[in-house]
């Protein structure tokens, strides 16, 4: 039993995994050389509606928002492209398919209060 765990324990400590057939030379096994083998994690990525801490379905008529997760033909944004969580995900799919199924923000194109900024550049009044 302890033996099992101490194998378990330096398995654990060793981030590379030797395969049969693998030729190593015990450099390979320092520490200098283990630690260039360690994943490194990248930044978290954090949950914008988690990080605002807003309900989403309160936020219906908030254009700007549901611009940013529809894509220009009107369809709800994969999340790998939102970076939401499932749950996030989902509760902003429900907002966008109930504002289109009101009729409130278009379900084939960009909101023309959107559009306009594009189209139409604001005007510089000097009076």
């Amino acid at each position: 039993m302890y033996k099992s765990k101490d194998s378990q324990d330096y398995l654990r400590q060793m981030p590379r995994r030797f395969e049969a057939g693998d030729v190593y030379s015990p450099h390979d096994l320092s520490s200098v050389e283990m630690a260039k083998w360690r994943r490194r994690r990248g930044p978290r990525n954090y949950d914008v509606i988690d990080t605002l801490g807003i309900r989403p379905l309160d936020m219906y008529k908030n254009f700007s928002l549901i611009q940013d997760f529809t894509s220009s033909s009107g369809q709800v944004m994969h999340s790998s492209a939102t970076g939401l969580r499932p749950v996030n995900q989902r509760k902003i799919a429900k907002m966008i398919r109930r504002v289109q199924g009101m009729g409130i923000y278009p379900s084939i194109h960009d909101h023309p209060e959107m559009l306009r900024a594009d189209f139409f550049p604001p005007l510089n009044v000097d009076r």
